[in-house]
């Protein structure tokens, strides 16, 4: 007799599956809260994204975002987030801002790149660009 058939279980009555099953809701806040951000400040940064996403990124840029997203392909939203903003943080020039968008971009997650924008946005990114 193998194992398998030594093993008993107690009959269990049919439960019924039920039709829609709720979805559970995450406990995990968002890494910000756009309602924050002011409408003024919302069609600037649609407007900066356009430009920003339009540009031509030179090789080099675009190699360093693609290895930059693959560094924290593994990392958590929350990180992955204050990792690309930090590579903006660092690089105060439009450089600096086109290599963490280009990074965001590269992660393939649109949450993060729209919660980048978003505080890009709220540090006043795209008001110091267009000055």
């Amino acid at each position: 007799m193998s194992d398998v058939d030594k093993i008993t279980s107690p009959e269990k009555e049919n439960v019924p599956v039920p039709e829609h099953i709720p979805p559970q809701k995450s406990e995990q806040e968002p890494v910000l809260k756009t309602e924050e951000i002011a409408p003024e400040e919302r069609m600037l940064a649609k407007q900066m994204r356009k430009e920003i996403e339009a540009m031509e990124v030179d090789p080099e840029l675009k190699e360093l975002a693609e290895k930059k997203a693959e560094e924290i392909k593994f990392l958590d939203e929350r990180t992955k987030i204050e990792s690309i903003l930090e590579i903006a943080r660092r690089d105060t020039t439009e450089r600096g801002l086109v290599l963490a968008i280009s990074t965001a971009k590269k992660t393939n997650e649109p949450y993060i790149l729209d919660m980048v924008h978003d505080a890009l946005v709220q540090e006043g990114r795209y008001k110091n660009r267009v000055k």
